[in-house]
């Protein structure tokens, strides 16, 4: 029986062996845990190795129904971010699924399974204030039971998961196991929310760096891409458990209805960076600002826009809401 480093023996070393494909069934599953385990994998795979990808059906979506900023979060990684890499789906009918079941596979070779009580999130396999434990499985019956249960279930990126999809309340992410209320309307906007900060885009003389924040790829010295950003968290709130510590990737919803994956990153984690890539932030904002991809950001581009600082909402741990709006 496995109680320590799950993250590691479950996710990562059997595809460090040669294992590509994970079959996963999990009661409660997050958009940021799939988005850095298969990330991580990628990372630390031979250049040689094949790519893995992850299939995920998350089982109490019967029941709960999915949040909106999960929802959103799945979508964008099965069509975008982790295209070709991840594919998740809804069991779309009672009775609900609350198993958490894993099976590697090389092509179609099982190579190991397991079976346990940590679900494919953040606390599942990250914290260390939820103690879980797996054991092994037979991954060809747990292939066998994702199969049984995929035959009810339907893709993210299906129309009809809309019917799942419910709106994002506070009172429902209070736990591991904590549920979407049937009643809620997926309608609703966001955000309510635990929290809400105000980040500045100007240094402490008010003026807008131009080789750091949404400039910090204005190096050619240097080479770097120049479209390369990170939103400068302050020291108040880096101190604070506001965001995830640097080890956690989250999820970040914004006010005009993209999703970034991000992660704090530099010393003292005292940056949001996107970690796809790190132009995907400043991509965004210079379209947000009408300001051409490559181009410096200025001072006076901000203002014309109408704003020098965003908003931060915190949904839950692994989802935020970024709001540049005007």
């Amino acid at each position: 029986m496995l109680t320590e480093n799950l993250f590691q023996k479950v996710l990562l070393d059997p595809a460090r062996k040669g294992a590509d494909t994970l079959y996963i069934v999990s009661g409660y599953a997050r958009a940021g845990m799939a988005h850095q385990h298969i990330q991580t994998v990628q990372k630390k795979l031979k250049s040689d190795s094949p790519p893995i990808h992850v299939n995920l059906i998350v089982g109490m979506a019967a029941k709960d129904g999915v949040a909106n900023s999960s929802h959103l979060g799945f979508v964008s990684l099965s069509e975008e971010t982790l295209k070709g890499a991840f594919t998740c789906g809804y069991l779309m009918k009672p009775p609900q699924v609350h198993a958490k079941v894993y099976a590697w596979f090389r092509g179609d070779k099982p190579t190991v399974g397991y079976i346990g009580s940590a679900n494919y999130t953040r606390q599942g396999f990250l914290e260390k204030n939820q103690r879980e434990v797996m054991t092994l499985g037979d991954p060809n019956m747990i292939r066998d039971y994702y199969r049984s249960i995929e035959a009810e279930s339907c893709l993210c990126t299906h129309q009809d998961a809309q019917r799942l999809v419910r709106g994002d309340e506070l009172s429902v992410f209070t736990g591991e196991d904590a549920s979407v209320a049937p009643s809620l309307d997926s309608s609703v906007a966001f955000p309510p929310s635990e929290g809400k900060i105000t980040i500045s885009f100007l240094n402490r003389y008010g003026d807008l760096p131009q080789r750091s924040g949404l400039n910090w790829g204005q190096r050619p010295e240097e080479k770097r891409a120049p479209n390369q950003a990170y939103i400068r968290i302050p020291a108040a709130i880096y101190r604070s458990d506001f965001f995830p510590t640097a080890k956690n990737h989250f999820t970040m919803h914004t006010d005009d209805g993209q999703v970034i994956i991000c992660a704090r990153r530099q010393q003292h984690e005292k940056a949001i960076h996107s970690t796809e890539n790190n132009s995907i932030m400043g991509e965004y904002f210079r379209r947000r600002l009408g300001v051409g991809l490559g181009q410096p950001v200025s001072k006076a581009d901000l203002e014309k826009y109408g704003r020098t600082d965003v908003d931060f909402y915190k949904i839950d741990d692994d989802n935020y809401y970024m709001d540049f709006s005007v």
